[in-house]
This record gives C-alpha cells, sequence and structure tokens, in this order.
C-alpha cells in the first residue's frame, strides 16, 4: 500500500456491505469470500470488507484466512470495535485464550456498552481458570441486556463450579426458565442442574434449531447387497488425554473386525503419543480433520462410505455438530459423550442403559434409544494398572478412618447431595470426604458449607 498523505481513501458502495451481509446471513459463506475477495481487489483499505471476510472464513472453519481479514480490518480501523471481538473469536478458537482476552478487552474499552463481547470476555475467562473474573463479566453483560439468556445460563453454572449456593433456590427457579421460556442456551449447561427430561428435551430442540445450521444432505444410494463388512466412524475432539478416549480405547479394540470396519476421526486437537496414539493403532483407518471445515469433512466422510456416523460429543466442548447436520453416513448415532437428547432431526439413535434413560422417559428424547443390556458405559479391562507404593499420608489423608470418595467436578455438587454427605460424616466416627481439587473459591466455599452443617472443614481433603 503506497503512503499517500491526503490522498482520501475509496469505499465500497453501501449496497455492496449489504448484499454480503444478506449473503452471509443466508448461509451462502462460498459466495461471501468470493464476493469479499473481489471487492478487496478494488478496496483494498476497506476495514468492513476485511472484516466480512473473516467472518466468513471463521464460520468455514478456516481460521487461519479468518485471523488475516480481522487483523487487517483492525490495523485499518483500530476503532473498529466490532473487528477486535470477532478477532478473539477466532483466537479463542484457535485455542489462542489469552490473546483471545486481549481482543475482547480491547473491543470493551472501545464499547464499553457491548454485552456480548462481556459475555465473551467471560467465557474466555472461564477457560483460563478464572471463574470469579468470568462470573463478573457475565454481570456485566446481563446488566447491559437484561435478556440474555446465554449469559445467566453461563453465569448460573461457574458459580456452580465455584460452589457458590448463597442463591440456590432463586437458580432452581432460573434453571426452570432457561432455554425453555426463553430463547435457546447450550444445553450441557442446564444437564447436571435439575433433573426435568422434558425441559432438557426443549432446551436441545430449540438449540439444533437455533445454533446447528440445517443443511440439505444428498441422499445415500441405496445398497442392493449388504456389505460383508459395516463401516463405523466415530467423531471426536478428543484424541488427546481426555476420559473419553481412556474409556474407549477398549470398544475400539474389541470392535469384531470380521463385521466392522472401524474409522476414527480427530475433529480437534490431536495430540501426539501417550493415549492418543495407543488409540489410534487400534483403529483400521484415523484421519485428523481438526483444521478441516463442517464440508470438507462431510465430503471425506461420504467418501470413506461410512454406514454408521457415532458422535462422541453431542453438545459438550469442541462438538461439532454441524457435520451431522450434513448428514455423514444413513444411520448417525449420539453416544456417550452428551447423555441427553440432541433434538436434532440428524441424530437416529442414541445408545444408553436402562439408567441412563428409563423406559418410562423414553418420550423425552428425539433420537431412537438403543440400550445396551448392562450398561452403557465402555471401558478398557486390559488398562494397565500403575504399580505404586503410595500412602494414605501421601495425599493428605488420615492414616485411620473411613474415606468417603468423589472425584465429580465441582458443578456437579448441589447442597442437596452435600446434605447427605455432610449427615453421613457426622455419624460415622473418624472417616473425612475427598473431593477433586478444582479452584481455590469452591475450596473455600464448600469448607464454610461444611462448617455450616456442623462438620470440621478439615475433614474435607482435596485431591
Amino acid at each position: 500500500m503506497v503512503d499517500r498523505p491526503g490522498a482520501p481513501v475509496e469505499t465500497p458502495p453501501q449496497t455492496e456491505i449489504e448484499a454480503l451481509a444478506a449473503l452471509y446471513h443466508q448461509g451462502r459463506l462460498d459466495a461471501v469470500v468470493q464476493q469479499a475477495e473481489a471487492l478487496i481487489g478494488r478496496y483494498p483499505e476497506s476495514f468492513l470488507l476485511w472484516n466480512a471476510l473473516g467472518a466468513a472464513n471463521a464460520q468455514l472453519g478456516r481460521l487461519d484466512q479468518a485471523l488475516r481479514g480481522f487483523r487487517q480490518a483492525c490495523a485499518l480501523n483500530p476503532n473498529y470495535a466490532d473487528a477486535h471481538n470477532n478477532l478473539g473469536i477466532a483466537l479463542k478458537k484457535q485455542g489462542a485464550l489469552a490473546l483471545a482476552a486481549q481482543s475482547y478487552r480491547r473491543a470493551l474499552a472501545l464499547n464499553p456498552e457491548n454485552a456480548e463481547a462481556h459475555n465473551n470476555l467471560a467465557i474466555v475467562l472461564q477457560a483460563l481458570g478464572e471463574p470469579a473474573q468470568a462470573i463478573a463479566s457475565y454481570k456485566r453483560a446481563l446488566a447491559i441486556n437484561l435478556d440474555y439468556p446465554h449469559a445467566e445460563a453461563q453465569m448460573l453454572y461457574q458459580r456452580r463450579q465455584i460452589a457458590d449456593w448463597e442463591n440456590h433456590d432463586d437458580e432452581a427457579a432460573a434453571y426452570a426458565r432457561l432455554g425453555v421460556e426463553t430463547s435457546a442456551i447450550p444445553p450441557f449447561l442446564a444437564l447436571a442442574m435439575e433433573d426435568h427430561p422434558e425441559r432438557q428435551l426443549i432446551r436441545s430442540l430449540k438449540y439444533a434449531k437455533a445454533y446447528v445450521p440445517h443443511v440439505a444432505p444428498a441422499p445415500f444410494a441405496r445398497r442392493d447387497v449388504r456389505p460383508e463388512r459395516l463401516r463405523i466412524g466415530y467423531f471426536t475432539a478428543d484424541f488427546q488425554n481426555h476420559a473419553t478416549l481412556l474409556l474407549m480405547t477398549g470398544l475400539f479394540r474389541e470392535h469384531d473386525r470380521s463385521k466392522f470396519e472401524v474409522f476414527g476421526y480427530g475433529c480437534g486437537q490431536v495430540a501426539s503419543g501417550g493415549l492418543s496414539e495407543r488409540a489410534q493403532g487400534l483403529l483400521d483407518t484415523f484421519r485428523d480433520v481438526s483444521g478441516f471445515s463442517d464440508h470438507a469433512i462431510a465430503a471425506l466422510a461420504r467418501d470413506d462410505k461410512l454406514d454408521i456416523a457415532i458422535d462422541l460429543k453431542g453438545y459438550t466442548t469442541d462438538s461439532r455438530s454441524e457435520i451431522f447436520a450434513r448428514r455423514l453416513a444413513p444411520i448417525q448415532i449420539n453416544f456417550l459423550g452428551f447423555p441427553g437428547s440432541m433434538g436434532a432431526d440428524f441424530m437416529d439413535y442414541i445408545i444408553a442403559d436402562r439408567i441412563v434413560i428409563p423406559p418410562e422417559e423414553r418420550a423425552f428424547y428425539s433420537e431412537k434409544v438403543i440400550y445396551l443390556p448392562d450398561s452403557y458405559y465402555p471401558t478398557d479391562d486390559q488398562q494397565v494398572i500403575a504399580e505404586t507404593h503410595t500412602t494414605r499420608a501421601d495425599f493428605g489423608l488420615p492414616a485411620d478412618g473411613f474415606v468417603f470418595c468423589c472425584f465429580n467436578n465441582t458443578y456437579k455438587i448441589s447442597p442437596r447431595e452435600f446434605d447427605i454427605w455432610m449427615r453421613v460424616l457426622r455419624q460415622v466416627e473418624g472417616s473425612v470426604l475427598w473431593l477433586l481439587r478444582s479452584n481455590q473459591w469452591s475450596e473455600a466455599n464448600l469448607s464454610k458449607e461444611a462448617a455450616a452443617r456442623g462438620v470440621n472443614p478439615n475433614r474435607l481433603i482435596f485431591a
């Protein structure tokens, strides 16, 4: 770009910008990229065009191109708050959380009344292990926009992460409303918060309609002859040191290879070595599709001629529900990661047992239920057991006395369960409760709650 002091900067006609926005809202993202690139050739200093180009690429999963667009928009107009917010979103998707927080803070410095940027900053702060700061950011978003169900649900979820039960009754009433009487919220936020299958289904139906793009997939050709081996594809972002992979490794190994050909697709960051490498070695075919767009993953899965596609994520962190909306296989199944209904017409079945889904609650699942006879929960019976010589003292446990344990995440603990546990501790002399160490705020709050129930906080041991 030639520096020409005083030379006017040419800007595209407003009609061109509006046409790009229309294409974007219609979901014609490739057309947005094509049009924006053509216009940038004529108007290279238009920050609006660069921002539009970044937004389309971000939706297509092309994060490097999206970052280039947003950074150029910010460089051309450092006071354009929306571009800084969008840059933060792309950086967050790329895993650059600290940089994303910087971009959101820059956007808020320019426009403190941007509720979306406060919400986005809060999401990054909770990922960075700062739940107290995240709660404060959600509160600021809600102060600006009173009708912001997503921020309200996230705030309540973070309060549970730190075991802040001060307004528990009010929060129960809020969860009964959120995602049911309001616009959609991520269904996972309420899954552990209330036991009400009908409302959980409503949340999933709303979320699928609002946030999972509906693409008309090409039909699958009907096979005249059943193949000798069915092709099954497992899709997850957890090909790393993750609980899902720990559970699935044995299942991958035990598939009857005379009847099934097993594929794995890594839709998130794929770790090298360790558990990830061992799991990949138990598959007939593994594909790292972490940097692929939804369209590219769907095309690859169809090229692999899968008979069954299994989503191990559902509506959990780093899920890729959009690829299933494009139809990866004639049969698609929700399994393991999200034991609730996805409320989506593209998900045909859910694998469960009669504890996870009692037969009388089948009506609250949009999927058909495949019941396993005992437990839907796989594990690896050949997992190597560590040979250790640890003692109770190594973990701060008393030398004597019964040790009760719960290593679930803190958000799954409510006052109801805690009341029961404290009654047990009061009745079992010398016993202790061994809990997961989540964060400093939850430790302090759970200790305070124990004391309020007549139990010495020292009887809570955090691992």
